[in-house]
């Protein structure tokens, strides 16, 4: 399969997570400038006026003891009954120092594994970029598809499936350093792939139990 770029915009990333952005500084594009009601984060005066928070610009979900996502509300759907180990998760932040890719004749990356977190979203955040008025030259590649059967209705609160990745749906975004992307629960992705000069250092925030094949299912192509 050969999968086209496309940018990486809060409409068009909805079925698979959320983008975590600045809406300020997003894209020029429509779909980032007018996009769905609910895919807008809510906006409040901070710090003595001095800043605005964005409201709930990542849906960390929590699935591992039963239908519940990290905000301690329950989800509808009847996806989630937990993790069979039953082992409690705890909020997880680390961090990855992510090295460019090398890429097929300059321009094509490989993707030969694809992997899934059934009972958690994961958070890439890049930090520790260069600033600038623009989007800063870092760049890194989301690669991600559906579960066999699923919809495209966007987001879900509940748990994905269970099955394998729908390879006749993979989509490819091109993400630049001044937007972090979350996968929902059980969304299938490559592993980050870093493009460009510069190594790409990303706090990641996930739930864990240490359970490996609960956090973390892995499938090679």
């Amino acid at each position: 399969l050969h999968i086209p770029l496309e940018p990486l915009t809060r409409a068009s990333f909805a079925p698979f997570g959320t983008v975590i952005e600045n809406p300020a500084r997003s894209s020029s594009s429509t779909s980032n400038r007018n996009p769905p009601p609910h895919l807008t984060p809510r906006a409040v005066p901070a710090n003595q006026g001095t800043a605005t928070k964005y409201l709930d610009v990542a849906h960390m979900q929590n699935h591992y003891e039963g239908a519940r996502d990290a905000r301690g509300g329950g989800v509808g759907g009847g996806g989630g009954g937990g993790a069979p180990s039953g082992r409690p998760a705890r909020l997880s932040i680390n961090m990855f120092a992510c090295a460019p890719r090398a890429l097929r004749g300059g321009s094509v990356l490989d993707v030969r594994l694809l992997e899934r977190h059934p009972f958690t979203a994961q958070a890439f955040v890049p930090v520790g970029l260069a600033p600038g008025a623009g989007p800063t030259p870092a760049k890194y590649l989301v690669v991600v598809a559906p579960t066999v059967g699923e919809g495209g209705e966007g987001e879900r609160r509940e748990p994905k499936g269970r099955g394998a990745p729908d390879l006749s749906r993979v989509r490819a975004f091109l993400a630049h350093g001044r937007q972090g992307v979350t996968y929902a629960a059980g969304t299938w992705h490559a592993p980050m792939a870093v493009v460009g000069r510069e190594t790409v250092d990303f706090v990641v925030v996930q739930w864990a139990n240490g359970v490996s094949e609960e956090d973390c299912e892995l499938l090679e192509l």
